[in-house]
């Protein structure tokens, strides 16, 4: 595909999406201000699929954090990026319902969904995947990484040297020796 057929695609894209929204818009103004009973059902859908994308989250990040590869590091990505996009789009439509008199516990929740951002997900797909893709590496870099205490540019370590993750952890909850603690 050559450079003008994905300008063009993508700008065919942006159009319908933009086109998308505004109906969506227009539709909802039509409807007047939002009800209790549209507010349950957002909250049942928001809490059906982040259940759903939280336990598919949770199962990629696992499986990454047990076999640390570049295909698990991509499936875990594509899981956050999922889960990052649901709740964006849920916490701006959370917003809807700001002026609504509701129920204590579904007023709750719209305030925690609200809140939940820790991290928005870019509008830009591409940048979207990118942030998801880096947060990944981060996290396979963390559970892959070595320390090799022993080590200077004119001694390198020899791999046995080196310590993972689980075994630093091991050395700091059995011993107590201060000088051993400072070197893992």
């Amino acid at each position: 595909m050559t450079l003008v057929h994905r300008r063009l695609q993508a700008f065919v894209m942006a159009v319908s999406v933009a086109l998308g929204c505004a109906v969506v818009v227009s539709a909802q103004s039509r409807a007047g201000a939002p009800t209790a009973a549209e507010a349950r059902t957002f909250l049942d859908e928001v809490n059906q699929e982040l259940l759903r994308l939280i336990n598919y989250g949770n199962r990629t990040g696992w499986v990454q954090s047990t076999y640390i590869t570049p295909d698990t590091e991509l499936l875990n990505a594509q899981a956050n990026e999922q889960l990052t996009n649901a709740i964006t789009k849920y916490a701006k439509g959370a917003r809807r319902f700001d002026t609504l008199t509701l129920p204590p516990l579904e007023r709750r929740q719209m305030q925690v969904l609200e809140n939940s951002l820790t991290l928005s997900a870019p509008p830009d797909p591409k940048e979207a995947e990118e942030l998801a893709r880096l947060l990944a590496s981060m996290e396979g870099a963390y559970g892959s990484g070595k320390y090799c205490p022993a080590s200077s540019p004119a001694k390198p370590a020899a791999q046995d040297d080196c310590l993972d993750i689980e075994k630093i952890t091991e050395i700091l909850a059995e011993n107590r020796d201060p000088k051993r603690l400072q070197e893992s």
